[in-house]
């Protein structure tokens, strides 16, 4: 990716109510006066992710320096917990 592509990515398109909307990538901010209303609570606020097809998706986290890559298929759409892999995962990264 070019330099300062995440970042750019990842940053708030105006006038989106939950924070939910970058430059083409799905935020995890929250409302302003809110975050905890977010996507996934158990993630980073600086979390931004492409979502596609059958719950396929590159997330990134900035903060962890962390890139993550779902190529599973889930045809039920919304039934993989997304929340909850990312609570697991990030539980399962060396302490800091």
């Amino acid at each position: 990716m070019p330099e300062g592509w995440v970042d750019y990515s990842c940053t708030l398109t105006p006038g989106t109510p939950q924070g939910e909307y970058g430059a083409q990538l799905w935020l995890n901010r929250g409302e302003p006066a809110e975050s905890s209303n977010r996507l996934y609570p158990s993630a980073p606020t600086d979390l931004c992710a492409a979502q596609g097809f059958e719950s396929q998706w590159v997330a990134f986290i900035p903060s962890k320096e962390l890139v993550v890559v779902r190529l599973g298929m889930t045809r039920d759409r919304g039934s993989f917990p997304r929340d909850l892999f990312y609570k697991t995962l990030l539980e399962a990264l060396p302490k800091e």
